[in-house]
C-alpha cells in the first residue's frame, strides 16, 4: 500500500498555485510542478490523477463555497424596500471581500488562471446567478412604467458588467474599507434606477 504524506501534498499544491497563478491553466505541466516541487513527475501522480484533478482539487472548494452563499442570497424572497435590497447588495459585497481576505490566492487562480481547464469563465456562473435576481428587479420595473425591455438580456448584461468592476476594484485598492465603498457606490449605480422608479410608482398608487 501506497504512504501518502500531507507535506508532500501540500508541497505538490503550494507549487501548483504559484505556477497557476502566474502563467495560467493552460501553459502549466506536471512536469513544470513536479520540478518546482523538487520532486519526479511520478510522485506528483500518486497524489494526483491529472492537471485538471489538481487544478480542480484546488479550486472548487472555494468556488463551491462561493456559488452556496451567492446561490443563498439570491433566493431569498425579493423584497420591495429599498433598504433591503441594499441589504442584499452588502452581503454580495462582503461574500467576495471575506473569500479575497481568506484565500486570495485561490481567488486570484479563479479569476485569471481558468481558461482551458474543465472550471473555465466562473465569474460567469457567478453573475449569472446574480442575473436571476436582477431580472425580477427588472421586470417589476418594466409592469410599472410600461417600457419595453428584454429584462433576460438586460439583466445579464448589468450583473457580468457589475462583477467584472467588482474584480477590479479587488485589485485596484488595497484595503477592504475603500474596496467595500466603491463596490457598493457601483452596485447602487446598476440598481438605483430600477429600484427608486419601482418605489415611486408605488407611492403613486
Amino acid at each position: 500500500m501506497q504512504v501518502l504524506k500531507d507535506s508532500i501534498r501540500e508541497r505538490i499544491e503550494a507549487s501548483a498555485i504559484k505556477l497557476f497563478r502566474s502563467h495560467g491553466y493552460d501553459k502549466v505541466s506536471m512536469r513544470k510542478i513536479a520540478a518546482d516541487a523538487h520532486m519526479t513527475v511520478g510522485n506528483i501522480y500518486r497524489y494526483f490523477d491529472n492537471k485538471d484533478h489538481l487544478f480542480e482539487s484546488l479550486i472548487t472548494p472555494t468556488l463551491d463555497k462561493i456559488m452556496f452563499l451567492v446561490s443563498d442570497e439570491v433566493t431569498k424572497k425579493m423584497v420591495d424596500e429599498p433598504e433591503k435590497n441594499t441589504e442584499f447588495v452588502k452581503r454580495i459585497i462582503d461574500i467576495f471581500l471575506d473569500i479575497h481576505r481568506s484565500e486570495a490566492d485561490i481567488l486570484d487562480m479563479l479569476i485569471n488562471s481558468c481558461e482551458g481547464s474543465r472550471v473555465n469563465k466562473p465569474a460567469a456562473t457567478i453573475s449569472g446567478m446574480l442575473a436571476s435576481r436582477m431580472e425580477n428587479l427588472i421586470l417589476d420595473y418594466i409592469d410599472l412604467t410600461g417600457i419595453d425591455l428584454n429584462a433576460k438580456v438586460l439583466s445579464n448584461m448589468l450583473c457580468d458588467s457589475l462583477v467584472d468592476n467588482f474584480i477590479r476594484i479587488l485589485y485596484e485598492f488595497d484595503d477592504d474599507e475603500s474596496r467595500k465603498v466603491h463596490m457598493y457606490h457601483i452596485a447602487q449605480i446598476y440598481t438605483n434606477l430600477f429600484i427608486t422608479t419601482i418605489m415611486v410608482k408605488r407611492k403613486e398608487a
